[in-house]
């Protein structure tokens, strides 16, 4: 072999192993599933669980770091974080999970409640091989409560019957007979948002401005009370 050749060999062996480190530095060493976005919904007055798994690609020791980027979500809902190592009681900033050992897989689980509130909650957070700062993914939870306006009970007895016009937005009592009888109408906090005494045999109350969420329909009168609850949703 001439002299020539052998500096051009050995050129090309510098390069492929300059190629092979490189890539071995910005690979990354785990992949999320099911992916790094998750779409869906949750059912009101329950922990929803919503994970996003880091699948181990690594043929060593890997320790996974995260951080929040930003959240949006109704006042109301209750959100926390768990993750490999941790379960916290809150949406805490960041936390880095306990090494993972070759077969072992990270875990980011978001844990939200939305309580009687309708909406959507948007939370981004930024996760990343502590051993490769270079290299960062994004993760996005989009959680949103649906639910249709309506009335879980429309007979509460043979004295009251009620009647929901969507497109209008009331709801209307009946009663068989003219007897004086309470309304009361109360939010998903406990508050009193509608209060009256009525004597007609039909009344019409006006939800046009109703927040949306679940609502507490309280009817007495000297002789019984009732509940039901309503959904609104505009």
């Amino acid at each position: 072999m001439s002299i020539i050749n052998f500096f051009v060999l050995r050129k090309y062996f510098c390069i492929a192993i300059f190629v092979m480190v490189m890539q071995n530095n910005f690979a990354q060493n785990f992949v999320n599933l099911p992916n790094d976005t998750l779409i869906a919904n949750a059912v009101f007055n329950d922990v929803n669980v919503f994970n996003i798994t880091q699948k181990n690609l690594s043929t060593g020791l890997l320790v996974l770091k995260w951080k929040k980027i930003d959240v949006k979500a109704p006042k109301s809902w209750e959100l926390s974080v768990c993750d490999i190592g941790h379960c916290y009681s809150e949406l805490v900033d960041s936390s880095t999970m306990d090494p993972l050992i070759v077969g072992d897989d990270g875990l980011v689980s978001l844990h939200l409640n939305p309580l009687s509130e309708a909406g959507t909650s948007v939370l981004r957070l930024q996760i990343w091989d502590t051993a490769k700062s270079n290299k960062i993914d994004t993760l996005t939870w989009i959680i949103t409560t649906k639910v249709k306006s309506g009335l879980i009970q429309t007979n509460l007895s043979p004295e009251f019957k009620i009647l929901e016009d969507k497109n209008n937005a009331t709801i209307t009592i009946n009663q068989e007979l003219d007897h004086r009888y309470d309304v009361l109408i109360i939010n998903h906090s406990g508050s009193i948002v509608y209060k009256k005494i009525l004597h007609q045999k039909s009344s019409v109350i006006n939800t046009e401005y109703f927040s949306n969420g679940i609502y507490i329909l309280s009817i007495s009168n000297e002789f019984n009370k009732f509940n039901t609850q309503f959904i609104i949703q505009h």
